[in-house]
């Protein structure tokens, strides 16, 4: 697009609100820009429903070609252009992606998917459930709409920051501004060689700097807020082919039980289940039309089946009914789900599956070879082993998992006691545990340079999409508009969306700028909630800490003999020590450990948290 006002034409600035009716702030662009780039993500995803779609993706998938043994050929331009140049720009330079043969995508991955497609998989909307597919799905979406927005509007360019100021880790402002400080420095400055080198030289990436450290805390709190040994790759492959088959068979079968004791049960009669039950076997327009009708009617989608087969049946539906027509239905789809699913995967002739995780184990082999070769994974692989244990320990609420009230080496006594596991319980694991991965990464990166400078190279190289043109008419925003709503606008995208506005008809504008301004409000204060829930999180694990700090202190210093309170001094006081945990970095200093001991950061540069640091927060005996 031509740079306004090389032409003689009048150049488009963005002003205060209420200069022009064809201006738009920086908060509005952002909210336009939103909108805009969140519509396409989610019209991207829901187009791969029907099986054409893989093929007009273009480069790496192919058109589908009625000549046997013809070459590939590419769609020129993508009907996915957002996954399109995601995947081409991050995922297929990635190393080992990038050594994946042609086929793998448009022979085998491609099948795959065209096979999911045609399977026609229920929706959450028919289940009346958000079902694990929706929910990877709606997460992937979220990650992938981030980094295209990132790509299209890029970061904006400023002042180098000073990653090694103050950050008070117990305030979500700061970590934020720490994760923007990071963001900026990898972007256009030299983090990704510095942390490279931190990894391969130190063994904590949080030695790095104070910013590093509450970006990574930062990570931790966002990301929670909102193999076969001795088997011959054939025999390998088949039998993790087989697994996949048994778990999902052995999953249907149970909500085919399900599905059976409804039909044994008093209730529902056998002309409404077998309606609901019909309604597998209808194609996939009169499936769509049956969800747009519910939708339509705010009625749900088993009240439609029965009012579309005979609305007699609809008529004399009591509440009961209804909800075991809907658990029939459930149960229905969800067994279907997991035999296309089976299908898909182990059925297909030719076993497109096995050949894929050949090619990804073939691709991976030789980076696979250099870690075993020079890195004991048997500590991590340890020590990973007992990081599921903990995880799937709080997720369960139990006390002594790792959580934010539970110790490292629970007692028989509270083994039992349970509580309903809350987000700190979960921050605080990953804070407990996250040197586990910092030792990972200090072995890989200072035992196998080969591979580090690969993933440096890559991340270098992949890094630079994130960046905006150095055009000042199109990179950014004029700083004329000095309220601090935004500045960043639409990066890259401010001009060239400001003059798709200015292009509407005034009338068009009127009905198109209430949805702005209410999406740029919604922003805010999302933004607002956000830091605010990150604020108490961070509070509540502070204050528990102060509890926990306290308890243990008064449990350590209390006599069992209450005769020995006036003889029993500090210097004479003993407490019992727990078992060193493998979760600790201690563990990895003891001898006979062929791993190096990884220690966590100096704790002279972590602030302390308010009351004092917790010793299970900060990962340090």
């Amino acid at each position: 697009m031509e740079a306004p006002g090389t032409d003689g034409s009048a150049e488009h600035t963005i002003l205060a609100p209420g200069a022009s009716t064809t201006t738009l702030t920086p908060s509005q662009l952002h909210a336009l820009f939103d909108i805009l780039t969140h519509h396409e993500t989610y019209a991207e995803v829901e187009s791969f429903k029907d099986p054409r779609a893989i093929s007009e993706y273009g480069y790496p998938f192919a058109r589908r070609s009625s000549e046997a043994g013809s070459a590939p050929s590419y769609a020129v331009n993508s009907a996915a252009p957002l996954l399109a140049d995601f995947l081409r720009s991050v995922v297929l330079p990635f190393p080992g992606v990038r050594d994946l043969p042609a086929e793998f995508w448009h022979v085998r991955f491609q099948g795959i998917l065209e096979k999911l497609a045609e399977a026609e998989l229920s929706e959450s909307y028919d289940k009346g459930v958000l079902g694990t597919r929706k929910t990877l799905a709606t997460a992937s979406s979220a990650i992938h709409e981030a980094v295209s927005r990132g790509i299209l509007g890029g970061v904006e360019n400023g002042a180098n920051r000073n990653l090694h100021g103050e950050y008070d880790r117990s305030e979500a402002q700061d970590l934020a501004r720490a994760w923007e400080d990071g963001v900026h420095e990898l972007v256009y400055g030299d983090l990704i060689d510095e942390l490279f080198n931190c990894a391969a030289e130190k063994n904590s990436l949080e030695e790095h700097s104070p910013a590093v450290q509450a970006a990574a805390d930062y990570i931790i709190l966002q990301a929670l807020s909102v193999e076969a040994a001795g088997e011959r790759p054939q025999a390998a492959t088949i039998n993790f082919r087989r697994i996949v088959w048994l778990v999902l068979s052995w999953d249907a079968s149970e909500f085919r039980k399900s599905a059976d004791a409804i039909e044994k049960a008093k209730g529902a009669s056998k002309e409404q289940l077998a309606a609901i039950k019909e309604y597998l076997n209808m194609t996939r327009d009169e499936h769509n039309e049956i969800r747009k009708v519910s939708t339509q009617k705010a009625q749900s989608i088993a009240a439609t089946i029965l009012e579309r087969s005979n609305p007699s049946l609809l008529t004399s539906l009591t509440e009961a009914q209804h909800t075991q027509c809907l658990e029939y239905l459930s149960a229905l789809l969800a067994a279907r789900d997991r035999d296309e699913i089976s299908n898909a995967f182990c059925r297909q002739n030719p076993d497109l599956f096995t050949q894929a995780v050949k090619d990804a184990v073939s691709s991976f082999e030789s980076m696979i070879r250099a870690i075993h070769q020079k890195v004991d994974l048997r500590e991590h692989l340890s020590a990973g082993e007992g990081f599921i244990t903990a995880f799937i320990n709080v997720t369960r609420g139990k006390k002594g998992s790792s959580g934010l009230l539970g110790s490292l080496t629970p007692t028989k006594s509270d083994a039992s006691e349970t509580h309903t596991p809350s987000v700190e319980d979960y921050v605080a694991l990953l804070r407990n545990n996250r040197q586990l991965l910092y030792n990972w990464l200090h072995q890989v990166a200072s035992q196998c340079p080969e591979i580090r400078d690969d993933f440096c190279a890559w991340a270098k190289d992949t890094i630079k999409v994130f960046r905006q043109p150095n055009n000042p008419e199109v990179s950014g925003v004029p700083k004329v508009y000095s309220e601090s709503h935004r500045p960043g606008a639409a990066g890259a995208l401010s001009v060239p969306l400001q003059h798709l506005f200015a292009a509407l008809s005034p009338p068009t504008q009127a009905r198109v700028l209430p949805a702005i301004d209410a999406h740029a409000d919604y922003l805010s204060r999302l933004e607002a909630v956000s830091l605010s829930r990150m604020q108490r999180i961070l509070d509540n694990m502070s204050t528990s800490t102060t509890t926990l700090s306290t308890e243990t202190s008064t449990t350590a210093t209390t006599p069992t003999d209450p005769s020995a309170t006036s003889t029993t001094t500090p210097e004479t006081t003993t407490t019992t020590t727990a078992p060193t945990s493998y979760f600790s970095p201690s563990y990895w200093s003891r001898s006979g450990r062929t791993t190096p001991r990884s220690p966590s950061p100096n704790p002279n540069n972590i602030k302390p948290l308010p009351h004092g640091p917790c010793p299970h927060l900060l990962g340090r005996k």
